[in-house]
């Protein structure tokens, strides 16, 4: 049993050496959301905190992105939501698909499905309080 575990620690530990790659890919800040829109500071912030990490080129990687597997479990999902919806990249997307990804914003955060739970757990800060909601959606509302 005990070298069973040594084992299982040893490949453990051997697979740390596997990190992802934690760089963001370059991108002209004018494409933006938040520059491309003109999103005023306190909406920025709450969409900065909420779903930049996964939705943007501006991701910030914490201490636990340095365990594998947890790291390319993260990895998955960034990747996920940034082929989804990359605000880096908004002045990119053609106006219908903008127009379409700010109905699809809105009801994703009033339904609840964003942020992820998983990530509201690491990242108490990432809820977004009814009032940051209502904000939200009437910026989005103003723009469409």
């Amino acid at each position: 049993m005990k070298w069973v575990l040594l084992s299982i620690f040893l490949f453990f530990l051997m697979f740390q050496f596997l990190q992802i790659d934690k760089k963001n890919p370059p991108f002209q800040e004018k494409d933006d959301f938040i520059i491309a829109e003109k999103i005023p500071e306190p909406l920025a912030l709450s969409l900065q905190k909420a779903c930049y990490d996964c939705h943007s080129y501006e991701t910030q990687y914490p201490w636990y992105t340095y365990i594998v597997p947890l790291s390319y479990w993260i990895r998955n999902h960034i990747n996920e939501g940034r082929s989804h919806l990359n605000f880096s990249l908004w002045a990119k997307y053609s106006k219908e698909e903008q127009k379409e990804l700010r109905e699809e914003i809105w009801e994703e955060i009033i339904k609840n499905k964003m942020p992820l739970k998983t990530y509201i757990f690491m990242h108490k800060d990432a809820h977004l309080n009814p009032k940051e909601k209502k904000s939200l959606e009437i910026f989005l509302k103003e723009i469409m």
